[in-house]
């Protein structure tokens, strides 16, 4: 609220870490909420270490996953999780979106039943669709948003804030490094 309030406008600062969680800021300190939205990269991290034998901790840049195609059946199962449709406040973490569900799906990889760059694509629309389906569901309804201000390290895969920037439409995506905020 005090690095981002802007008189007149809602915004909300959108943290792409391991998980993803999103704050509304607005005019009135009393009217800020956050909320985990779900996976940030948490899940495609731990997938690309399974893949890589731990050679390779994360997707640099969504290289992986901008190879591949979304797996709509699996990303559709994904988003039934209970936790999406869940009102806030709401937390989440390493439980449903960490090490048991990365092997599951890796096994899929494993089993030659998809291949890693869908699986990661999947994976990755998992956080834009989890992040946008929670502002339709939880926060569009109350509040006109003018700007998504991205921080994490999910910030340094573009294929990820290329998608989420699709899927947002109007909203104007920047980074906390655009306010000089590492």
């Amino acid at each position: 609220y005090i690095l981002f309030m802007k008189p007149g406008e809602t915004r909300i600062a959108q943290n792409l870490g391991g998980i993803a969680n999103a704050t509304v800021i607005t005019e009135s300190l009393g009217g800020v909420t956050a909320f985990d939205t779900g996976p940030g990269n948490m899940l495609m991290d731990r997938i690309m270490t399974l893949a890589s034998g731990g050679e390779e901790r994360f997707d640099s840049g969504g290289k992986t996953a901008s190879k591949g195609k979304v797996n709509e059946a699996l990303l559709k199962e994904l988003l039934s999780d209970p936790y999406f449709a869940k009102s806030p406040p709401k937390s989440t973490g390493e439980e449903l979106f960490g090490s048991i569900l990365a092997e599951r799906l890796y096994g899929m990889v494993a089993g030659g039943r998809i291949t890693l760059g869908d699986l990661m694509a999947t994976a990755l629309m998992l956080t834009v669709e989890s992040i946008c389906l929670s502002y339709e569901k939880f926060i569009f309804p109350e509040h006109k948003v003018s700007e998504a201000i991205l921080s994490g390290g999910g910030c340094r895969n573009a294929f990820l804030v290329e998608k989420l920037g699709e899927r947002l439409g109007g909203i104007k995506l920047t980074t906390t490094d655009d306010y000089g905020i590492p």
